[in-house]
């Protein structure tokens, strides 16, 4: 399955929310822009009319002559820009200034008195010019004068990028306060799903009971939902585990009948073909007995260990106490066991019915793994705050591409005898995860043996008053023994 790239919540809410605000924010820009433009220009286009009005009067006082120096000086002085000016007496001749000015338009459309301002490229500068037609009153030249006067734009166009700078600077200061405040406001807003999120992180896979969570209005209905799918999961769940445990209780009872009756007509018989085949009857039936405890087993694991409560005991005392059973076992399996128990006591909190099944499974693994003459040991010792419970055999091992396969439901090993219904390390691997335990197998080539362990954390209170006679201070060290 593809992973899913869609953004988070919060990062989804965030591009929704500051997308439209930064294009709001573009066109304020763009408005600024204009505003600041229009302004500056106002300004600076008042500046240059003055200009050329002031040009037109040291013009006209002096009689047509070259406009004074004092004039030129003091309109420089008034600003950074350079300023070029032409100036046209009476049949359109040249007087003074820069003859090669020539600001776009018709000169003799001008009305007199009303200043045409237009934009122009002179000696590759750009310019904001204005024409202004006049009528000079002096003697000496009544005609019409013309005064073109060219500004250059830079302090114009340096006011416009302050003026835009600012207010930038403002949206981008708002933009920004917006997004952490929408940032915050989206995880507060999203806190109570987190929450609920976080609820259930901590759940086992078998808590299928109703989640509680206080969320909002608006997202009550997903846990109202999630709340319906795991009811109608754990009435599955429920059918399910019904129809094993019928299934297991209705087969136990015909097979242990089943089974006695074989073992009365192996007795009776003498030997031969005949009691050897009843001898593998009795061997068949046993086997199907055991699968349906494990079935059993299995199902009451699966629906989540209901009313088994974990308590204090010693685990090396409950493996004494399976010394006898286990014994029967490997004489049935012509196998050799031993066994190497801690004379301390080593106390664990857990299920004492669940980890005989652990103990069980993994010494019958261990003898029907390794065939006829197996020698399998068994051993609990605590190392520290561990208690390790350990089941060793000198059979074939375990290849290590199956060495993860072997713990799922019905799965055997390619090299396993026969006889195994392929649950008993699925049980192994389903009561350690539910007891908060580990196991781990180390087999060859690597090892010379094949070692199973589980793993539990040590109960280290006072076990004083929890001690008794099975786990008193005698060694207990059943080595060899063999049926």
């Amino acid at each position: 399955m593809r992973a899913d790239r869609r953004p988070s919540v919060t990062w989804s809410v965030l591009l929704w929310l500051l997308v439209p605000l930064s294009l709001v924010v573009l066109a304020f820009l763009g408005e600024a822009w204009v505003s600041a433009r229009r302004a500056t220009d106002r300004l600076y286009d008042q500046m240059l009319v003055a200009s050329a009005i002031s040009i037109s009067e040291a013009v006209d006082r002096t009689y047509g002559d070259l406009v004074e120096d004092e004039i030129i000086a003091l309109l420089r002085n008034t600003t950074q820009e350079r300023i070029f000016y032409r100036i046209i007496g009476p049949s359109r001749s040249y007087l003074t200034g820069y003859e090669d000015l020539r600001p776009p338009g018709d000169e003799t459309a001008l009305e007199p008195g009303v200043p045409r301002i237009s934009d122009m490229t002179y000696r590759g500068q750009r310019l904001r010019a204005v024409s202004l037609r006049f009528f000079g009153s002096d003697a000496l030249m009544p005609d019409w004068i013309t005064v073109h006067v060219g500004m250059t734009r830079n302090e114009r166009d340096a006011a416009t990028l302050a003026s835009v700078t600012s207010s930038a600077l403002r949206l981008g200061v708002l933009l920004a306060g917006a997004g952490v405040l929408a940032f915050f406001a989206v995880r507060r807003g999203l806190r109570s799903l987190l929450q609920f999120r976080d609820q259930l992180d901590v759940r086992s896979a078998t808590d299928l009971s109703p989640i509680q969570a206080a969320l909002p209005s608006d997202l009550r209905s997903i846990g109202e939902a999630l709340n319906t799918l795991v009811a109608r999961l754990r009435q599955a769940m429920e059918h399910e585990r019904e129809f094993i445990d019928n299934a297991s209780h209705q087969l136990r009872s015909p097979l242990t009948s089943l089974q006695l009756r074989a073992q009365l007509l192996q007795r009776e018989l003498p030997d031969g073909p005949l009691r050897d085949r009843i001898s593998a009857l009795v061997d068949d039936t046993r086997a199907s007995a055991r699968l349906a405890d494990q079935l059993l087993v299995y199902s009451r694991n699966e629906a989540g260990l209901r009313g088994a409560e974990t308590t204090r005991f010693d685990l090396a005392a409950l493996v004494r106490q399976m010394v006898p059973e286990l014994l029967l076992m490997s004489e049935r399996q012509g196998c050799d066991i031993g066994f190497s128990l801690q004379p301390e006591p080593t106390f664990i909190q857990g299920v004492e019915l669940l980890c005989r099944e652990i103990v069980m499974n993994l010494v019958d693994n261990a003898m029907r793994h390794g065939g006829d003459g197996t020698v399998v040991d068994v051993a609990v010792a605590q190392t520290g705050s561990q208690v390790i419970l350990t089941v060793t055999d000198d059979g074939p091992g375990v290849p290590p591409d199956e060495r993860e396969k072997i713990f799922g439901r019905f799965q055997r090993g390619a090299s396993a005898g026969a006889g195994g219904s392929g649950l008993g390390l699925a049980i192994v691997r389903q009561i350690v995860d539910r007891l908060g335990a580990m196991v781990d197998l180390e087999s060859r080539p690597e090892a010379e043996t094949t070692r199973f362990r589980v793993i539990f954390k040590a109960d280290l209170r006072d076990a004083k008053k929890d001690h008794n006679d099975g786990g008193g201070n005698e060694v207990s060290d059943f080595s060899d023994g063999s049926a």
